[in-house]
Formats: structure tokens, C-alpha cells, sequence
């Protein structure tokens, strides 16, 4: 694609630095850029590193504008907003937030990398589809960050359902329209995309991240309401622990029952469950609370 000279010229941002100030380490940022058909424009800059959380983090340069009105024209933001208004777990507590500048914690290394990674919501309002983002792929050339994606399906799901999915280092651009997810601001419709880090693993067709050792197994009833149980292989027939984590990683039960498990208490979304038999090892599944 060919940009006007006048969006080529855009400062554009993305590196990789060990910058610390005041206890936060920011290891990498990126410049997430948008056009509309009118030709309108925004970004936004993504990053993770030490210290970061998946709110409003100041010493990271975030500020949260969630007060200040829309433009008139598009206007991309980070938000909790959406995963605030259907009662995500982990969102539901923090305060609503918006903000241009967005960093996360950084996953690279960490032993909860498997079941973890930063999922980032994007807000877009008032844009005149399609709208094209661009960014810079060779910075995504990296083994903890050649999974990172943006896309219009939780990076939770499923991505063969529908929508898109960019693999930010496999190219460079996207040309999308309005999504199915969305919500509405009084009078402004919020069309909802999400933004992730994290290595290949990340890319599989089951959307959470499944450790290549792991066997799978089914949960049902599909969609699961108030219990669950499971189709297991027979290695895994007394399972000694049931630990159940939401999309963000954050293990939300656990339980040694393995018949009939009570998740009432769960809210609606898509889980990872992983089950440890007595000789250590782990399987995993994924299912929807309803």
C-alpha cells in the first residue's frame, strides 16, 4: 500500500529499550497507527515492561481520559470500558479507564507465560470504515513478541470464528471493518478491537495458549452454566488438583473434584482449565461460562 505524504510522515515510533525510572522498566513500545476512509488519523503507543499493570500506570507517561468527550472525528483509545460492561473477571473491580498510552506487565520470561498474556482492548469511535492500522513488523521479529497480534476477536476465543486476526510480524498493515463486539457511550456507538503480546504459542487455533506437552480434553455441557464435568483419558481418571484460570491468567478456583464442578460463582467468559494427575502431569481444556 501506498500512504499519503503526508501519513508517511508521522513520526513513527517502536523500539526496544531498558529505560528505569522510578521502579518502572519499559522494555518495548510501538506505535499502533489508524486511517479511516476520510482520511482522518490516530494512534496509539502499546508497550510492556516491569512494573507496567493493565490499568492506569502514570509512571509509564498513561493518563487516564475516560472524562474527555470524544472527537468529533475518529478516536482510538485503550479501554476496560467493554470488558467492564459484561462483567469480565478482573476488570470488574478496577476503576473504567481510556488512555493513548497503554503498557503491560512484561510476560517474556516469566513462569506464567503459558497461561498468560497481555490482552489490550481498543476502543475506536466515530470512524468512517474501512480503517487501516499500521505498524512496523520487523519489530516483531522476536521470540518473546513474533505471537503478538491485533485482531477482532478476543484473543481469549476462538479465532476461526470470524472477524480478523493480523500477526504483527508477518505484515505490516490491516484493513478492517466496524466489529461485531461493541458498545454504546449515550449516543456513541464503541466498536471494540484488542491488541496482544506474546510468543508463537499464542497463534494456535484454540486461542489460549496450550503447551505443546499437554494433552486436551473436553469440558461439558457446551456452554457450561453452573457445573462442569470432563471427558477424560485414562491417565487422568483421579486427577489430584482442578485449577481453572480466566483469559488473563489469574486462577480464579481450585478445586480436587472432578464430577459435577461447581463454577457458579464464575462469571460469564472463557476460561482455561488444567487438571494435575497423580504423577504430576497436565492437561488442559477451555470452555464458556455462560
Amino acid at each position: 500500500m501506498i500512504w499519503p505524504v503526508n501519513f508517511r510522515n508521522l513520526v513513527v515510533t517502536g523500539f526496544v529499550i531498558l529505560l528505569t525510572i522510578q521502579g518502572f522498566t519499559q522494555q518495548f513500545s510501538y506505535t499502533l497507527q489508524f486511517k479511516d476512509a476520510a482520511g482522518i488519523k490516530d494512534s496509539l503507543v502499546l508497550g510492556y515492561g516491569t512494573g507496567a499493570t493493565d490499568t492506569i500506570d502514570p509512571g509509564f507517561g498513561e493518563g487516564n481520559i475516560i472524562q474527555q468527550a470524544y472527537s468529533n472525528t475518529m478516536d482510538v483509545r485503550f479501554s476496560n470500558v467493554y470488558m467492564k460492561q459484561i462483567g469480565w473477571y478482573g476488570t470488574a473491580q478496577e476503576n473504567p479507564f481510556n488512555t493513548k498510552t497503554q503498557f503491560v506487565p512484561d510476560f517474556c520470561g516469566t513462569d506464567s507465560a503459558s497461561y498468560y498474556f497481555p490482552v489490550i482492548e481498543i476502543d475506536i469511535v466515530h470512524a468512517q470504515y474501512p480503517v487501516t492500522a499500521r505498524w512496523i513488523k520487523s519489530l516483531f521479529n522476536n521470540s518473546c513478541r513474533n505471537g503478538s497480534v491485533f485482531t477482532s476477536v478476543h484473543p481469549g476465543g476462538w479465532w476461526d470464528t470470524g472477524g480478523f486476526r493480523a500477526i504483527l510480524k508477518d505484515q505490516d498493515s490491516v484493513v478492517f471493518n466496524h466489529n461485531v463486539y461493541h458498545y454504546m457511550n449515550g449516543s456513541d456507538t464503541v466498536y471494540v478491537f484488542w491488541a496482544a503480546f506474546g510468543d508463537s504459542t499464542i497463534l494456535q487455533q484454540e486461542g489460549l495458549v496450550k503447551p505443546i506437552s499437554c494433552p486436551y480434553f473436553s469440558v461439558y455441557p457446551v456452554p457450561a452454566g453452573n457445573t462442569i464435568s470432563f471427558n477424560l483419558p485414562p491417565e487422568f481418571s483421579s486427577p489430584v488438583k482442578v485449577e481453572i484460570y480466566n483469559i488473563t491468567g489469574q486462577k480464579v478456583l481450585e478445586t480436587r473434584e472432578y464430577r459435577n464442578v461447581n463454577i457458579s460463582g464464575l462469571t460469564g467468559g472463557i476460561y482455561l482449565l488444567r487438571i494435575t494427575n497423580q504423577q504430576g502431569k497436565q492437561g488442559l481444556a477451555r470452555f464458556i461460562r455462560e
